[in-house]
Protein backbone atom coordinates (compact mmCIF):
# COMPACT_ATOMS: atom_id res chain seq x y z
CA UNK A 1 0.00 0.00 0.00
CA UNK A 2 2.84 2.38 0.86
CA UNK A 3 4.72 1.59 -2.33
CA UNK A 4 1.56 2.07 -4.37
CA UNK A 5 1.13 5.50 -2.79
CA UNK A 6 4.75 6.39 -3.56
CA UNK A 7 4.36 5.15 -7.13
CA UNK A 8 1.43 7.52 -7.62
CA UNK A 9 3.72 10.41 -6.64
CA UNK A 10 6.32 9.27 -9.17
CA UNK A 11 3.62 9.01 -11.85
CA UNK A 12 2.55 12.59 -11.14
CA UNK A 13 6.17 13.73 -11.52
CA UNK A 14 6.45 11.86 -14.83
CA UNK A 15 3.31 13.59 -16.09
CA UNK A 16 4.64 17.01 -15.10
CA UNK A 17 8.01 16.29 -16.73
CA UNK A 18 6.41 14.99 -19.92
CA UNK A 19 4.50 18.26 -20.30
CA UNK A 20 7.88 20.02 -20.60
CA UNK A 21 9.72 17.32 -22.52
CA UNK A 22 9.12 18.60 -26.05
CA UNK A 23 9.89 21.95 -27.69
CA UNK A 24 6.18 22.56 -28.28
CA UNK A 25 5.37 21.68 -24.68
CA UNK A 26 8.06 23.93 -23.27
CA UNK A 27 7.25 26.85 -25.54
CA UNK A 28 3.62 26.73 -24.38
CA UNK A 29 1.89 28.51 -27.24
CA UNK A 30 -1.77 29.42 -27.21
CA UNK A 31 -4.26 30.30 -29.93
CA UNK A 32 -7.19 32.68 -29.71
CA UNK A 33 -9.96 33.61 -32.12
CA UNK A 34 -11.72 36.98 -32.24
CA UNK A 35 -14.96 35.28 -33.32
CA UNK A 36 -16.79 32.57 -31.36
CA UNK A 37 -17.63 30.89 -34.67
CA UNK A 38 -14.05 29.59 -34.67
CA UNK A 39 -12.44 27.95 -31.64
CA UNK A 40 -8.66 27.84 -32.04
CA UNK A 41 -6.35 25.69 -29.94
CA UNK A 42 -2.68 24.72 -30.08
CA UNK A 43 -2.29 20.97 -30.53
CA UNK A 44 1.30 20.73 -31.77
CA UNK A 45 4.44 22.68 -32.59
CA UNK A 46 2.91 26.04 -33.47
CA UNK A 47 4.72 29.29 -34.27
CA UNK A 48 3.77 32.86 -33.41
CA UNK A 49 1.57 34.23 -36.19
CA UNK A 50 -1.74 35.88 -37.01
CA UNK A 51 -4.28 34.65 -39.55
CA UNK A 52 -7.49 35.96 -41.12
CA UNK A 53 -10.02 33.12 -41.18
CA UNK A 54 -13.43 33.07 -42.86
CA UNK A 55 -15.82 30.12 -42.60
CA UNK A 56 -17.85 29.92 -45.82
CA UNK A 57 -19.67 26.68 -45.05
CA UNK A 58 -19.72 23.97 -42.41
CA UNK A 59 -19.30 20.27 -43.03
CA UNK A 60 -22.56 18.37 -42.66
CA UNK A 61 -24.08 14.92 -42.99
CA UNK A 62 -26.68 13.93 -45.57
CA UNK A 63 -30.30 13.91 -44.40
CA UNK A 64 -32.93 12.07 -46.43
CA UNK A 65 -36.56 11.38 -45.60
CA UNK A 66 -39.13 9.00 -47.02
CA UNK A 67 -42.48 9.82 -48.56
CA UNK A 68 -45.19 10.61 -46.02
CA UNK A 69 -47.08 7.64 -44.52
CA UNK A 70 -50.38 7.66 -42.63
CA UNK A 71 -48.97 5.48 -39.85
CA UNK A 72 -45.64 4.40 -38.42
CA UNK A 73 -47.06 1.15 -37.04
CA UNK A 74 -49.09 -0.21 -39.95
CA UNK A 75 -47.65 -2.70 -42.43
CA UNK A 76 -46.68 -0.94 -45.66
CA UNK A 77 -47.16 -4.03 -47.86
CA UNK A 78 -43.87 -3.30 -49.63
CA UNK A 79 -41.18 -5.93 -50.08
CA UNK A 80 -37.77 -6.19 -51.62
CA UNK A 81 -34.22 -4.98 -51.06
CA UNK A 82 -33.27 -1.51 -49.85
CA UNK A 83 -29.62 -0.92 -50.71
CA UNK A 84 -27.64 1.71 -48.83
CA UNK A 85 -24.22 2.87 -50.00
CA UNK A 86 -22.19 5.49 -48.14
CA UNK A 87 -19.57 7.17 -50.31
CA UNK A 88 -17.26 4.62 -51.90
CA UNK A 89 -18.00 2.04 -49.23
CA UNK A 90 -19.58 -1.36 -49.73
CA UNK A 91 -23.29 -1.62 -50.37
CA UNK A 92 -25.45 -2.72 -47.45
CA UNK A 93 -28.67 -4.55 -48.24
CA UNK A 94 -31.71 -4.26 -45.99
CA UNK A 95 -34.43 -6.82 -46.69
CA UNK A 96 -37.92 -5.30 -46.46
CA UNK A 97 -40.89 -7.61 -45.85
CA UNK A 98 -44.51 -6.88 -46.73
CA UNK A 99 -45.43 -6.98 -43.04
CA UNK A 100 -42.81 -4.33 -42.07
CA UNK A 101 -44.00 -1.01 -40.71
CA UNK A 102 -42.12 2.26 -41.02
CA UNK A 103 -40.82 1.68 -37.48
CA UNK A 104 -39.69 -1.85 -38.40
CA UNK A 105 -37.73 -0.52 -41.37
CA UNK A 106 -36.04 2.09 -39.19
CA UNK A 107 -34.95 -0.68 -36.82
CA UNK A 108 -33.64 -2.83 -39.67
CA UNK A 109 -31.63 0.08 -41.08
CA UNK A 110 -30.10 0.81 -37.66
CA UNK A 111 -29.14 -2.85 -37.26
CA UNK A 112 -27.73 -3.18 -40.79
CA UNK A 113 -24.27 -1.84 -39.99
CA UNK A 114 -24.53 0.96 -42.56
CA UNK A 115 -23.01 4.27 -41.44
CA UNK A 116 -26.45 5.88 -41.14
CA UNK A 117 -29.06 6.44 -38.46
CA UNK A 118 -32.79 6.02 -39.02
CA UNK A 119 -35.69 7.43 -37.00
CA UNK A 120 -39.37 8.31 -37.37
CA UNK A 121 -40.61 11.90 -37.59
CA UNK A 122 -44.24 12.63 -36.73
CA UNK A 123 -45.23 15.62 -38.86
CA UNK A 124 -48.64 16.05 -37.27
CA UNK A 125 -50.56 13.06 -38.58
CA UNK A 126 -48.15 11.99 -41.30
CA UNK A 127 -45.01 10.03 -40.64
CA UNK A 128 -41.68 10.00 -42.41
CA UNK A 129 -38.63 7.79 -42.12
CA UNK A 130 -35.61 10.04 -41.62
CA UNK A 131 -32.20 8.60 -42.53
CA UNK A 132 -29.08 10.58 -41.68
CA UNK A 133 -25.47 9.81 -42.44
CA UNK A 134 -23.15 9.43 -39.47
CA UNK A 135 -20.14 11.07 -41.14
CA UNK A 136 -19.82 14.58 -42.53
CA UNK A 137 -18.24 15.42 -45.86
CA UNK A 138 -19.04 15.17 -49.54
CA UNK A 139 -17.25 11.82 -49.74
CA UNK A 140 -19.82 10.37 -47.33
CA UNK A 141 -22.91 11.08 -49.43
CA UNK A 142 -25.54 8.33 -49.09
CA UNK A 143 -27.13 6.57 -52.07
CA UNK A 144 -30.34 4.54 -51.76
CA UNK A 145 -31.61 1.92 -54.22
CA UNK A 146 -35.11 0.53 -53.79
CA UNK A 147 -35.93 -2.82 -55.39
CA UNK A 148 -38.99 -5.03 -55.69
CA UNK A 149 -42.11 -3.18 -54.58
CA UNK A 150 -40.24 -0.95 -52.12
CA UNK A 151 -41.23 2.65 -52.80
CA UNK A 152 -40.30 4.59 -49.70
CA UNK A 153 -38.99 7.50 -51.73
CA UNK A 154 -35.51 7.44 -50.21
CA UNK A 155 -34.00 7.06 -53.68
CA UNK A 156 -35.68 10.26 -54.86
CA UNK A 157 -33.28 13.18 -55.00
CA UNK A 158 -36.09 15.51 -53.99
CA UNK A 159 -36.31 13.78 -50.61
CA UNK A 160 -32.71 14.59 -49.69
CA UNK A 161 -33.25 17.89 -47.91
CA UNK A 162 -29.68 18.31 -46.70
CA UNK A 163 -26.79 17.14 -48.84
CA UNK A 164 -23.50 15.91 -47.41
CA UNK A 165 -20.87 18.62 -47.76
CA UNK A 166 -17.35 19.58 -46.77
CA UNK A 167 -16.35 22.51 -44.61
CA UNK A 168 -14.95 25.42 -46.58
CA UNK A 169 -12.56 27.85 -44.92
CA UNK A 170 -10.48 30.72 -46.25
CA UNK A 171 -7.20 31.29 -44.41
CA UNK A 172 -5.28 34.41 -45.48
CA UNK A 173 -6.92 34.26 -48.89
CA UNK A 174 -6.38 30.52 -49.43
CA UNK A 175 -9.54 28.42 -49.79
CA UNK A 176 -9.37 25.11 -47.90
CA UNK A 177 -11.94 22.30 -47.80
CA UNK A 178 -12.09 19.55 -45.19
CA UNK A 179 -14.60 16.73 -44.57
CA UNK A 180 -15.16 17.68 -40.92
CA UNK A 181 -15.56 20.83 -38.85
CA UNK A 182 -12.30 20.15 -37.05
CA UNK A 183 -9.46 21.50 -39.18
CA UNK A 184 -6.20 20.29 -37.70
CA UNK A 185 -3.87 20.21 -40.70
CA UNK A 186 -4.21 23.67 -42.26
CA UNK A 187 -2.20 25.78 -39.78
CA UNK A 188 0.81 23.96 -38.34
CA UNK A 189 0.23 22.98 -34.72
CA UNK A 190 -3.20 24.61 -34.57
CA UNK A 191 -6.68 23.07 -34.65
CA UNK A 192 -9.68 25.13 -35.72
CA UNK A 193 -13.08 23.94 -34.49
CA UNK A 194 -15.68 25.47 -36.78
CA UNK A 195 -18.98 26.31 -35.07
CA UNK A 196 -20.81 28.43 -37.66
CA UNK A 197 -20.23 30.42 -40.81
CA UNK A 198 -18.87 33.96 -40.68
CA UNK A 199 -19.61 37.08 -42.71
CA UNK A 200 -16.18 38.65 -42.25
CA UNK A 201 -12.65 37.38 -41.58
CA UNK A 202 -11.93 36.54 -37.95
CA UNK A 203 -8.47 37.14 -36.54
CA UNK A 204 -6.78 34.05 -35.13
CA UNK A 205 -3.64 34.82 -33.14
CA UNK A 206 -1.00 32.28 -32.10
CA UNK A 207 1.38 33.55 -29.42
CA UNK A 208 3.54 32.38 -26.50
CA UNK A 209 1.54 31.66 -23.35
CA UNK A 210 3.77 32.62 -20.41
CA UNK A 211 1.04 31.79 -17.90
CA UNK A 212 0.75 28.24 -19.21
CA UNK A 213 4.55 27.75 -19.08
CA UNK A 214 4.62 29.10 -15.54
CA UNK A 215 1.87 26.67 -14.55
CA UNK A 216 3.78 23.72 -16.07
CA UNK A 217 7.01 24.71 -14.27
CA UNK A 218 5.17 25.12 -10.97
CA UNK A 219 3.53 21.73 -11.46
CA UNK A 220 6.92 20.11 -12.06
CA UNK A 221 8.51 21.75 -9.01
CA UNK A 222 5.53 20.79 -6.83
CA UNK A 223 5.52 17.18 -8.06
CA UNK A 224 9.30 16.87 -7.58
CA UNK A 225 9.17 18.22 -4.01
CA UNK A 226 6.23 15.93 -3.28
CA UNK A 227 8.22 12.88 -4.39
CA UNK A 228 11.19 13.87 -2.22
CA UNK A 229 9.04 14.61 0.83
CA UNK A 230 7.03 11.40 0.46
CA UNK A 231 10.14 9.27 -0.05
CA UNK A 232 11.86 10.75 2.99
CA UNK A 233 8.75 10.23 5.10
CA UNK A 234 8.38 6.60 4.04
CA UNK A 235 12.04 5.51 4.27
CA UNK A 236 13.31 7.98 6.84
CA UNK A 237 15.80 10.79 6.48
CA UNK A 238 18.46 12.05 8.88
CA UNK A 239 17.01 11.92 12.38
CA UNK A 240 13.49 11.39 11.03
CA UNK A 241 12.33 7.79 11.49
CA UNK A 242 10.74 5.88 8.65
CA UNK A 243 6.97 6.04 8.67
CA UNK A 244 6.95 2.44 7.46
CA UNK A 245 9.57 0.42 9.32
CA UNK A 246 9.65 -2.29 6.64
CA UNK A 247 10.91 0.33 4.18
CA UNK A 248 13.39 2.04 6.48
CA UNK A 249 16.41 3.16 4.44
CA UNK A 250 15.03 1.28 1.44
CA UNK A 251 17.53 1.54 -1.42
CA UNK A 252 14.88 1.51 -4.12
CA UNK A 253 13.13 4.53 -2.67
CA UNK A 254 16.39 6.38 -2.07
CA UNK A 255 17.51 5.73 -5.66
CA UNK A 256 14.24 7.30 -6.81
CA UNK A 257 15.21 10.46 -4.91
CA UNK A 258 18.68 10.76 -6.48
Amino acid sequence: STMSFFSSKLAALKTAATALATPSGFSSMSAASADGAIVASVTGAAASASYDVTVTQLAQVQKTRSNAQASASTALNESGPLTIKVGSGAEVNVSIAATDTLADIATKINQSGARVSASIIDAGGSYRLSVQGLDTGTANAVTFTEGGTVSLGLSSGANTYEAAQDAKVTIDGLVITRPTNSVSDAIQGVTLALKKTTTAPAKVDVAPDSAALKAKLNAFVSAYNDVVKTGQTIAGYGTTKAQNSVLAADRGIRRSLD
